[in-house]
């Protein structure tokens, strides 16, 4: 600190928030129309038959935002008292939410079988090589790191399986799609979510002399799109030709606190979000169901019009 100048710091007492019915979720920005590669055409003369090979969603647990102006500088952090089981129930309703929402639109829905992928060739294959690639339904991951930088909990829904082709394996997932593929080909859909609980906000002035950096953390549960965790997808695969369409750029909020139990700041300037479970996976499954609504018709036309 710079003689007590270098930041002012709003701390706050404990704030506890109602519980509120109505869901409130606006889309600030929808989800885009899609990039295609390859040749999305061929998926229009498929079967009306599609499975959901990844359904995943990633949820931030901790958040840090900071500034500098001038002599000022500061860094803060917020924390999110999210536990793997409640990240999970809300996976799990969004992944059921995806399902019967490509069943109302006419579509057999599947899911891959755990013999079946370890049969295939490309798995035995990289599984001779490497002992980490497996062959797994659901699960979660608590993804942290030493500097409490954005940390996040990773869950995979509970009843879809899918392949880890291990440490080495980024080149197998194409050729293993294929093979799943066939020479009739299949359509398969990849589903990525964000859910973030926060939007920092950061000012930087000079007021009366003195340079100020403020930091703070207002509640704000959003589904949002970050690359480098990847994005949704839609996609053909044959043993002959492949084709899909990758969409993000969305933004979705939920206005309704009702997730939220109470928002402090404790000793060491942390913003403490403590939640409430039912509440939380209520307003999880709203901006999810946002966000399906438009990816389901973003397949849909992929579909139908092979673009």
């Amino acid at each position: 600190m710079n003689k007590l100048l270098s930041a002012f710091i709003l701390i706050t007492a404990a704030v506890s928030f109602p519980m509120q019915a109505a869901a409130q979720v606006e889309a600030k920005t929808n989800l885009n129309k899609g990039s295609g590669w390859g040749k999305t055409k061929a998926a229009k003369d498929l079967p009306k038959e599609i499975t959901i090979a990844q359904f995943n969603a990633y949820y931030m647990t901790t958040r840090v935002a900071g500034g500098k102006h001038g002599n000022a500088s500061l860094t803060r952090r917020a924390e999110l008292n999210l536990t793997e089981e409640t990240a999970r129930a809300a996976t799990d309703a969004g992944c059921a939410y995806l399902k019967a929402q490509l069943e109302a639109k006419g579509y057999t829905v599947k899911t891959d079988d755990a013999e079946t992928l370890r049969s295939t060739k490309i798995f035995q294959k990289f599984a001779k090589k490497d002992t980490t690639a497996k062959v797994a339904t659901g699960g979660s991951q608590y993804l942290r790191n030493k500097d409490k930088l954005d940390e996040r909990i990773v869950n995979f829904a509970s009843d879809i399986t899918g392949v880890n082709l291990g440490g080495k394996g980024g080149a197998g997932y194409v050729p293993l799609a294929l093979e799943l593929g066939g020479k009739e080909g299949r359509l398969t859909v990849n589903f990525m979510g964000i859910i973030d609980f926060t939007e920092p906000e950061v000012k930087e002035y000079t007021s009366g002399g003195h340079d100020i950096v403020e930091v703070n953390f207002p509640p704000s549960l959003r589904m949002i799109d970050v690359l480098t965790y990847g994005q949704s997808t839609a996609n053909y695969h044959s043993t002959r030709e492949i084709g899909g369409k990758v969409y993000g750029g969305h933004e979705f909020k939920n206005a309704n606190l009702a997730w939220l139990k109470e928002h402090t700041t404790d000793k060491d300037a942390v913003d403490q979000f403590v939640i409430e479970e039912q509440g939380f996976q209520a307003a999880a499954l709203e901006l999810f169901k946002a966000y399906i609504d438009q990816f389901v018709a973003r397949i849909d036309e992929l579909k139908t019009t092979g673009k």
